[in-house]
């Protein structure tokens, strides 16, 4: 299986990781049979089931999940609430491919430029992009940025293994910051309200059919 090149890759090397996972994103969706059978094994498939989430800004869906944890395949819908001015950074190197729709993106730096203390409403772009459906980047964890997707905006994406335990998030529009935790960190409450039903599950998967993706 093409997931297998993902195996061993080196994810502190930045250009590989992006030559080989925006391949992989390529070959998962032009082959429409690898989709259509991740999206299907995913609702027979309790332990990935725990892992989608709802959140006020998109739905996330895991589709794959190394049996090391060294990278995982995601398929997020952003929904109308799409909090441009949240920037943030990551707890792990990723890659995406936009299926459908669009966003802009914003980057402000790297985690060690902009400190914890700093006033979010402080934050400008150095780095304000278009990206739209067909395109593909790859984003290093250290990296501070924000979206604004447009309703609806479907990507598949692939993550690497988590390199720290939080990441920081910081609204540029009310100057509020805080931190959010990988699942491993969150008390059951956490988990529980963010969790999907089988039926939203069930819904975006049809939905992505509605949409043509598959």
């Amino acid at each position: 299986m093409i997931l297998k090149r993902l195996n061993g890759l080196n994810w502190n090397d930045i250009e590989k990781v992006s030559s080989c996972t925006e391949k992989v994103l390529w070959e998962i969706y032009s082959s429409k049979n690898i989709l259509r059978d991740l999206l299907t094994s995913l609702l027979n498939n309790k332990e990935l089931l725990f892992l989608c989430e709802h959140y006020d800004f998109f739905d996330k869906l895991v589709l794959y999940k190394d049996p090391l944890d060294r990278f995982r395949i995601r398929l997020h819908v952003f929904l109308p609430e799409s909090h441009k001015n949240r920037a943030h950074y990551h707890r792990w190197v990723y890659s995406s491919l936009i299926l459908r729709g669009g966003y802009k993106h914003a980057i402000y730096g790297t985690e060690d430029q902009i400190t914890q203390y700093m006033d979010p409403r402080d934050l400008k772009p150095i780095i304000i992009q278009q990206v739209k459906a067909g395109s593909t980047y790859t984003l290093n964890h250290n990296v501070i940025h924000s979206v604004e997707a447009k309703p609806y905006t479907v990507s598949l994406f692939i993550r690497g293994p988590a390199v720290k335990d939080r990441f920081l998030i910081m609204d540029r529009k009310t100057g509020r910051r805080w931190w959010e935790y990988g699942r491993e960190c969150e008390s059951i409450e956490e988990i529980r309200r963010k969790v999907m039903s089988i039926s939203r599950v069930r819904k975006i998967i049809n939905k992505i059919y509605e949409w043509g993706l598959i």
